[in-house]
């Protein structure tokens, strides 16, 4: 599996737990400020995800990742990272 195909496949393994917890998801064709590759939409509000493969972005990284203008203050954001060593994401909230 090339890494196209690897990170894909990491982005619909995301996309299937966040329906099996009660969100209705919108796969977006262009990460919205260049990092959210999903929009679940649930309950309690939106929450933005974005998917790595590998390691963490970096903490300055990790930071710039903020709600994008004009979206709600109260939007959640979490980054799934997938590695080989495991069969589902590590996430971290922000």
């Amino acid at each position: 599996m090339t890494l196209a195909e690897q990170c894909q496949a990491d982005v619909e393994h995301s996309a299937a737990i966040l329906t099996a917890a009660g969100c209705d998801v919108v796969p977006l064709l262009r990460p919205i400020a260049q990092a959210w590759t999903l929009l679940g939409i649930g309950p309690h509000g939106l929450l933005l995800v974005h998917v790595v493969r590998g390691a963490w972005p970096e903490m300055l990284g990790l930071q710039s990742l903020g709600i994008p203008p004009r979206w709600p203050a109260g939007t959640g954001r979490l980054i799934d990272r997938y590695t080989d060593d495991g069969p589902g994401p590590q996430v971290r909230l922000l």
